[in-house]
């Protein structure tokens, strides 16, 4: 009758949230915790922002591109000082100045191509510091879940090693079997064996993470275990994905295929120069004008605009493949995430006992003999197991969560790390 009531205990017991072992549970303390670690997060965040190669060989794509939208504004042709001297019977002298004329305004088609792919650079750099952000806390995510993975394999060592030397004196006193002793030993070495493995996954995970912030820390901050409930609309989807930097360059993207396209049947009529030339043949006067016009009759250049038609085309399908799946990852996340929540909230309702006293109380009745070796073993390690599934469930949620905001592109928004601002006129078409 004893076991009947305890076992239910047992496991009830081992449903809790993974924090729920601090006594200091107020809400004015979890909302002052929780600002004070997202205000680290935020910090640790941004200094990698700022100083990873990564994000500044993006930014010095982007320079370029704001070079190459300042050198495609400028006019297309510069005036040409001619200089003509002939002395024959009579001497002639003369000096005229040439323009080409920028008939079917080249300057501004061309201008308008290299502005939209200069904000199709700028989104690219958005994009590139969320995904760097998203890398950095799936990183501390994965960090924090096997730091106490191999916290909880080292406890269950000193559990498990205090139990071999209960279990040795009770063989000695022969209480106990040789078969149970050797069951002991046996679960104790399998337990050297994980903590092994817990350690060495902890390391690999710690140089990840080093290798994404650029040098190691004596403590890594947490991300928060409070996290809000998520309702998505489906009228808001559009609005999101309107204001995703990925969908913004490509549109920009587009825009400038469009514009070259333009360019390309503007460079399709001849530009005329003009030219004005004054000067003395003899003792009389000279003044002169001419005018030429380029004739397009073995190359009419029509290729030039087959081919941005094609790049058109090639890009706004590249557009709608995109869309497609940026659309699907955003509804696929965030289901995910609501998902994970769920269960985390049913989770962290489930009870609030501590990993010390559930073991304490399964070996107190072993001790009594309401429970065999093989069943202590088998409640001991579903109490563990429980606790693993549990840190295994807070990863998934921090992880679902950060792909959330990757997806809907408020990673930064959630940091409190502001994206670049935009170049002038480099607004969201």
């Amino acid at each position: 009758m004893f076991r009947c009531f305890i076992l239910p205990i047992l496991l009830s017991s081992c449903l809790l949230p993974i924090n729920a072992w601090s006594s200091d549970n107020t809400p004015s303390t979890n909302q002052h915790y929780l600002a004070d670690n997202l205000s680290t997060l935020s910090s640790l965040v941004k200094n990698v922002l700022d100083d990873n190669p990564g994000i500044k060989s993006v930014q010095a794509a982007q320079d370029a591109a704001v070079a190459k939208a300042q050198a495609a504004d400028q006019p297309l042709y510069n005036p040409e000082l001619e200089l003509d001297v002939e002395n024959t019977d009579v001497q002639t002298s003369s000096m005229g100045i040439n323009q080409t004329i920028d008939w079917g305004d080249k300057r501004d088609a061309r201008s308008q191509t290299a502005r939209f792919r200069q904000q199709a650079f700028a989104a690219k750099l958005q994009t590139a510091r969320q995904v760097l952000a998203a890398d950095v806390l799936h990183a501390l995510a994965n960090y924090h879940s096997d730091n106490e993975m191999a916290a909880l394999t080292k406890q269950r060592i000193e559990l498990l090693q205090g139990f071999v030397g209960l279990a040795k004196k009770r063989r000695l006193s022969g209480d106990l079997g040789q078969a149970e002793l050797t069951l002991a030993k046996l679960a104790f070495v399998e337990a050297n064996m994980q903590r092994t493995r817990a350690t060495t996954r902890l390391m690999e995970t710690q140089q990840q993470l080093i290798a994404l912030v650029g040098g190691n820390r004596h403590e890594w901050p947490h991300l928060p275990d409070v996290l809000p409930p998520l309702e998505l609309a489906e009228q808001n989807i559009d609005d999101i994905l309107m204001q995703l930097p990925v969908l913004r360059e490509q549109r920009s993207r587009i825009a400038a295929a469009k514009a070259n396209i333009i360019f390309r049947r503007r460079a399709r009529q001849p530009d005329p120069t003009i030219g004005l030339r004054g000067g003395r043949e003899a003792s009389d006067n000279l003044i002169g004008v001419s005018l030429s016009i380029p004739l397009f009759v073995r190359n009419n250049f029509r290729a030039e605009v087959d081919v941005a038609n094609s790049q058109l085309i090639q890009t706004e399908r590249q557009s709608q493949n995109i869309t497609r799946k940026v659309r699907a990852k955003l509804l696929s996340s965030a289901r995910r995430y609501q998902l994970v929540w769920k269960t985390w909230q049913d989770w962290k309702q489930a009870g609030q006992f501590s990993l010390v006293n559930q073991t304490t109380l399964i070996q107190q009745l072993w001790q009594a003999g309401e429970i065999s070796t093989t069943e202590y073993f088998m409640q001991l390690n579903q109490t563990l197991d429980t606790r693993l599934s549990a840190i295994e469930l807070r990863n998934d949620l921090w992880r679902t969560w950060i792909d959330w905001l990757l997806a809907s592109g408020q990673i930064n928004t959630w940091l409190g790390i502001d994206n670049q601002e935009l170049q002038s006129g480099d607004k969201p078409l």
